[in-house]
């Protein structure tokens, strides 16, 4: 069995990049569209997870496409400003 990385690699060789972030930009449009329905009570917390594990296992694709380390510096960059902003 293919780990998850081997597995968005064949992914990405298979349906290449520009797929797959369009991809990942539909299912970051289903996300939104479901946050606002549960925000009416029209959706359930079942239905808003499977679009968080759905755009999740997008991103985790994206982050083989562009590389892990690129993200990683810039989102401990953004997490050090998150918690200045909380110790204001």
């Amino acid at each position: 069995m293919k780990t998850v990385r081997e597995l968005y690699k064949a992914c990405i060789d298979k349906w290449g990049h520009e797929t797959q972030l369009e991809i990942l930009l539909e299912e970051c449009s289903e996300l939104i569209f479901t946050l606002q329905k549960r925000k009416r009570g029209k959706r359930s917390t079942l239905e808003l997870c499977e679009e968080i594990a759905d755009v999740e296992i997008m991103i985790e694709q994206a982050r083989v496409m562009f590389g892990d380390s690129t993200i990683n510096d810039l989102k401990r960059k953004k997490l050090v400003r998150l918690e200045k902003l909380l110790e204001k």
